[in-house]
C-alpha cells in the first residue's frame, strides 16, 4: 500500500460580492496585475457602452465557482488524509515510520504549495509584460518580465527541493509497505476510490479555471477592442467642450447686437448663425461614413441635418442614432426601427431595440430574444438569445444560457 495522495493548491485572494453592485477597480484588479486609473476607465466604459455588465456577473460566478471548487478539493484531501492517519495508525510496528513518512508528506506539501504560489505570481508578471508590451511600454514590459523570470527561477528552486524530499520519503514507503502487507484489497481499493474521487475533484477545478480564464480573456479583449474609441471620443469631448465655449461667445454676440441697425446682418457671418442654431458639436462628425446627415435634437424630437446645417430629416424621432450601412435606427413611441436617408422607413418601428447595421445584418429584440434582420427587415438569424452584439469579420458577440459566445452569419456557433 502507498499512500500518495496530493493536490495542487490554487491561491486568488479577492473577494468581491456581486449584491454590492460593479466595482470596476475590482474587476480590473482581477483582469489586470496591476490596474492604471485610464485602463480602469477605458474597462468601464467598454462595458457600458456594449451594454455587457453581465460579463462582470459572469466573472463574478465563475471566480466564485472556482474557489468553491479549490475549497471542497482541499477539504476532502484533507478529510482523506484523516481517515489515511486513523488506518495507518492502527499498525503499532510503523507508528514511529508513519510519523517520520508525514513529516516528510508535509513538507513535500510545503514545497509544492511555494511552487504553486510563485508560478502563479509568476503568471501575473507574464501577463504585465504582455500588457505592458502591447500598451507599448517598454520599461515595465522589461521589469515585468525579469519579475517573471526571477519567480519561475525560486518556483524552480521549491520543484528541486520536493523532488529531494521524495527521494528520500520513496524508500521510507517501500519500507513502510512491506510492514504493513496485512493490509487487504479491500484497502487498496479503498485508497483508489479515493483517488478517483480526488482526480475528478481535480477536473473540476481545472474545468473553472478555464472557464474563469475564458470570462477574463473576454474582458481583456473588450478593453483592447475599446481603447482606440476611449480615446478618440475622449478627444471629442474635448473639442466638443471648445466648441460650447466658441458657440456662448457667439450667443453672446448676438445678444449685443442692435437689431435695428441697418448694417447689422453684416456683422454676422451666415456659418456663425448656423454654428448658434444647430448643435454645433455634430460638426465634428466624418460626414461621409454617416450618409451626410447627423441627429440633432429639436422641439424634444430628434431629425437630422446635413452638413450645412439644412433640415432634411424633420424631428419626429424620440431618440435618433447615425447612420450605418445607409440606415440608423430611430425610436418612436416606445418602439426601434429603421430609416434610410431619405426619412423613409425600411425597417418598421415595432422593435423592442435595435443595434445598428454592420456587415449588412443588424441584432434586433423582440418579445424579449435578440435576433438579426437583413437591411430589408427580413429575419436571418431567428430570435432566441439573452444578448446579441454587432458583426465584426463575420462574427458576432452573443449569449445564451448564462454563456456567451461566437456564431457566424448562419447563427452557427464557432470558436474564436
Amino acid at each position: 500500500m502507498k499512500i500518495r495522495i496530493t493536490g495542487i493548491l490554487l491561491v486568488f485572494g479577492l473577494n468581491v460580492s456581486i449584491a454590492q453592485g460593479i466595482d470596476y477597480n475590482k474587476v480590473a484588479e482581477l483582469v489586470f496585475q496591476k490596474p492604471t486609473a485610464e485602463g480602469i476607465n477605458v474597462l468601464k466604459d467598454a462595458l457600458k457602452r456594449h451594454h455587457m455588465q453581465i460579463l462582470v456577473k459572469f466573472l463574478y460566478e465563475k471566480k466564485e465557482f472556482k474557489e468553491y471548487n479549490i475549497k471542497q478539493r482541499d477539504e476532502y484531501l484533507d478529510k482523506t488524509n484523516l481517515e489515511l492517519d486513523k488506518v495507518a495508525k492502527s499498525s503499532p510496528s510503523s507508528s514511529q515510520l508513519y510519523k517520520r513518512i508525514k513529516e516528510l508528506q508535509r513538507e513535500v506539501k510545503s514545497k509544492r504549495r511555494q511552487q504553486n504560489s510563485t508560478m502563479v505570481m509568476a503568471e501575473l508578471s507574464y501577463s504585465s509584460h504582455l500588457l505592458a508590451s502591447g500598451l507599448g511600454n517598454a520599461a515595465n514590459a522589461e521589469r515585468s518580465y525579469s519579475e517573471y523570470l526571477r519567480l519561475r527561477n525560486i518556483a524552480d528552486d521549491h520543484e528541486y527541493e520536493a523532488n529531494r524530499l521524495i527521494d528520500r520519503l520513496d524508500p521510507l514507503i517501500d519500507e513502510y509497505n512491506a510492514q504493513v502487507g496485512e493490509f487487504d484489497g479491500a484497502y487498496k481499493k479503498y485508497v483508489a476510490e479515493k483517488q478517483k474521487n480526488l482526480d475528478k475533484l481535480n477536473a473540476r477545478i481545472e474545468q473553472s479555471n478555464e472557464e474563469y480564464g475564458k470570462v477574463v480573456q473576454e474582458l481583456y479583449d473588450l478593453y483592447k477592442n475599446n481603447i482606440d474609441i476611449y480615446f478618440e471620443e475622449k478627444r471629442i469631448a474635448e473639442e466638443k467642450a471648445k466648441e460650447e465655449a466658441r458657440k456662448q461667445q457667439a450667443l453672446s454676440f448676438l445678444n449685443d447686437i442692435d437689431f435695428g441697425d441697418d448694417d447689422a446682418e453684416e456683422k454676422i457671418s451666415d456659418l456663425t448663425i448656423k454654428e448658434v442654431l444647430i448643435n454645433t458639436e455634430r460638426m465634428q462628425y466624418d460626414w461621409d461614413k454617416y450618409s451626410g446627415l447627423v441627429p440633432v435634437k429639436g422641439a424634444n424630437k430628434y431629425g437630422y441635418v446635413n452638413k450645412e446645417g439644412d433640415v432634411i430629416i424633420q424631428p419626429l424621432y424620440d431618440l435618433a442614432s447615425t447612420f450605418s450601412q445607409g440606415l440608423a435606427a430611430v425610436v418612436q413611441n416606445g418602439k426601434s426601427g429603421f430609416i434610410n436617408i431619405k426619412g423613409e422607413v425600411i425597417v418598421p418601428i415595432t422593435y423592442e431595440e435595435v443595434r445598428s447595421f454592420s456587415e449588412g445584418l443588424a441584432a434586433v429584440k423582440n418579445d424579449g430574444k435578440w435576433g438579426f434582420i437583413d437591411q430589408k427587415g427580413a429575419t436571418v438569424i431567428p430570435f432566441e438569445y439573452v444578448e446579441a452584439y454587432f458583426f465584426t469579420n463575420n462574427l458576432a458577440n452573443v449569449a445564451l444560457n448564462g454563456e456567451f459566445f461566437y456564431i457566424n452569419k448562419q447563427g452557427e456557433k464557432v470558436d474564436k
